[in-house]
């Protein structure tokens, strides 16, 4: 019995072998229709495994960092000398729009900040709670001005999604926003139903939302404070973004109506929210997302975050 070879004047032999062929060729056909691209399955798994990635660790002043990543936006937590007499903060040094490499945050250099908060010092822990194929989630706490309270953040980073889910746990009196919208020098803000809303886009330390009783604020805008949020509520949720009108590039938030007691807009470069002002802090979650396409990508995105249509945003 010959074994391994096939000779031509066996015809027994060359029958095997040409329906051998066939089969091998409909196999790897098979696998292309599975795989798409020709890639193999275990390269198929890879691709979904590795969609991004979380990491906690030191820098090298031993101070907490956190990177959060997936295909679209790279984003850093780490401390910079802001408020530098009272030990600097730990914020979002880098938002990253990996299309066009900008950093929403603005240069290593400037004053820049995405969720920082007045009152708040540097990381004193950081751990990743969750590291999934469906989210990845990073746990940090923060030093604060009062020595017994210790604010708490968990942020989330979704597939292929330029979205940052924020579970505010504990937190101090504000979020600040001081950043550097598509690099702009003058960029334009969009809220939901701003242009149905009492007031224009009115400035720091105006007021753009605040409650009657916010003497301070209602003196400083020279309007009567806001019972209600009419327009600008969208489904229980504010949607706001601030971008360069010229590219379409900015960054924004959908915080929720019941938990925003105060929205002020900060010279030109972003947002200052107060949760529960003079209420009990409950904890409460909220986003932040980028874009690329102007103001109607915006409203969509947040629209879509709003409605429980990202996965993952409710």
């Amino acid at each position: 019995m010959r074994k391994g070879r096939f000779f031509a004047n066996d015809e027994g032999a060359t029958m095997r072998s040409a329906v051998l062929v066939c089969n091998l060729i409909s196999i790897y056909c098979a696998l292309l229709a599975v795989s798409g691209t020709g890639q193999s399955m275990r390269e198929r798994e890879n691709i979904v495994e590795d969609w991004g990635f979380v990491k906690v660790g030191k820098d090298k002043n031993d101070r907490w960092e956190v990177f959060l990543e997936n295909s679209v936006i790279r984003c850093r937590y780490g401390w910079k000398p802001i408020n530098e007499d009272e030990g600097g903060e730990s914020f979002i040094t880098h938002l990253i729009i990996k299309k066009n490499g900008q950093n929403q945050v603005g240069n290593e250099s400037g004053g820049g900040r995405i969720n920082a908060a007045a009152g708040r010092f540097e990381m004193l822990d950081a751990s990743v709670k969750y590291d999934g194929d469906d989210f990845k989630t990073v746990r940090m706490s923060w030093k604060t001005k009062r020595p017994e309270f210790v604010a708490v953040q968990e942020v989330t980073i979704f597939p292929d999604r330029p979205i940052l889910k924020v579970d505010y746990i504990k937190y101090c009196v504000n979020i600040v926003d001081i950043a550097s919208p598509g690099g702009s020098e003058n960029p334009k803000y969009v809220f939901h139903g701003g242009d149905k809303w009492k007031r224009d886009y009115v400035l720091y330390p105006k007021g753009y939302f605040y409650p009657p009783d916010d003497t301070y604020v209602v003196e400083q805008t020279g309007m009567p404070g806001d019972g209600d949020p009419g327009p600008l509520n969208y489904n229980g949720w504010f949607i706001m973004a601030i971008y360069d009108e010229q590219t379409g590039v900015g960054f924004g938030r959908v915080s929720p109506v019941e938990s925003t007691s105060i929205i002020k807009l900060l010279f030109e470069r972003g947002f200052e929210l107060f949760p529960y002002w003079r209420k009990p802090k409950e904890p409460y979650s909220g986003y932040i997302f980028t874009f690329t396409r102007g103001l109607d990508e915006a409203l969509k995105l947040g629209r879509a975050i709003a409605d429980g249509n990202i996965p993952g945003s409710r």
